[in-house]
């Protein structure tokens, strides 16, 4: 089965083939993070959270007008590019001088150094964090 990223990663390509007509230049970003949060209040543990978040960027060019909308729902992908794209049909009355360069489609993943936060299960974080000061310290 696929993750949820390899799936977005497929409906943007059928996006980016749907609308590249209507515009000089299409990019879509999805980006995936994973995160905790730690909300220390008086010294104490509040909330204790972990998450991942997906979402991305689009940018669009027309006769040389510029569009841009961001996203943290993927489920509206196509009404972000649908708005970046309106965005530069608005402000473009040029030409869109751009060098001639293959298409590019990457997956980047940024190296962590030292330990992987990711591996330290949520119960140390917290025990950690309830007993360092530095934590606490605004």
């Amino acid at each position: 089965m696929a993750s949820l990223f390899e799936r977005y990663t497929d409906q943007v390509l059928e996006l980016i083939d749907r609308y590249r007509d209507r515009v000089d230049y299409l990019v879509v970003r999805l980006e995936e993070s994973e995160g905790t949060d730690i909300l220390l209040r008086g010294g104490k543990v509040e909330t204790l959270s972990e998450g991942l978040s997906l979402g991305g960027q689009v940018r669009a060019c027309h006769r040389g007008g510029w569009g841009f909308a961001s996203f943290n729902q993927l489920h509206n992908i196509a009404d972000q590019i649908e708005a970046a794209i309106a965005a530069a049909h608005l402000v473009g009355d040029d030409e869109t001088c751009l060098a001639a360069i293959d298409p590019v489609q990457a997956t980047c993943h940024f190296p962590l150094t030292g330990s992987d936060p990711r591996q330290i299960p949520l119960l140390r974080k917290k025990t950690s964090a309830a007993v360092t000061p530095r934590f606490c310290k605004g």
